[in-house]
Order: structure tokens, then sequence, then C-alpha cells
């Protein structure tokens, strides 16, 4: 991108959240913490540029997000896919990203007293 005078001005892409769809067996396990980590297979949408540590991520049961959950990517890892039930999935060896994410804390909706 250039601006009137001709420096080369750059613009950073993919500032907004991480939105991350999810079937509900795997949107319910993040809402009771007992899952901390997504798997994605890596390329294009996932990789490190994209899922960088510090990001803000959405949850979203499904695309339609009817339920969503917000929280920050705090850690990601390349790893191929060799173990069960990853390398079923995605198939044997596959590079996948490991999204570590924690929750923000659910909003209190508690009324506050007078």
């Amino acid at each position: 991108m250039r601006h009137e005078a001709g420096q080369v001005m750059t613009r950073r892409l993919n500032t907004g959240p991480l939105f991350v769809p999810l079937k509900r067996e795997y949107f319910e396990a993040f809402a009771r913490g007992e899952k901390t980590v997504e798997w994605r297979r890596e390329g294009p949408k996932w990789n490190r540029g994209t899922c960088r540590v510090g990001r803000r991520v959405t949850l979203s049961l499904g695309y339609q997000g009817r339920r969503r959950l917000f929280g920050t990517v705090t850690s990601v890892t390349l790893q191929a896919a060799n173990d069960p039930p990853q390398a079923e999935f995605f198939g044997a060896g596959t590079l996948c990203i490991l999204i570590a994410i924690a929750l923000d804390p659910p909003a209190d909706t508690t009324p506050s007293c007078p």
C-alpha cells in the first residue's frame, strides 16, 4: 500500500478477534474448563501469524453463534498429529497448530445492592 508521497505503508492484518466456530461437545468442554487447547490444521487461516499470543478469541457454538465465549491466545505450538484422536481426524503426520486459550471470567450478572 502506498500513500501520496510514494512511501510504502504497511497494513496490520488480523487485528480483530480470532473467530473459532466449535461443535457443541468442544464448546461445552471449553465452557466447563475441561478444554483449553484447540487443534486446527496448519494453513493460511490457522498459523502463527493469525493465531499469535495475546490475540483476542471468540469461541462460537457453531457459525450461528447463539452462544459465545471470549478469551485470549496464551500459547501457540506446531505439532504433527501422530496420536489418536488427532491422527484419525487430521491424518497421521499432518502439521497442526495448537492454540491455547484462556477464557475471560464470566460477567457478573448479579444485581448490585443499593
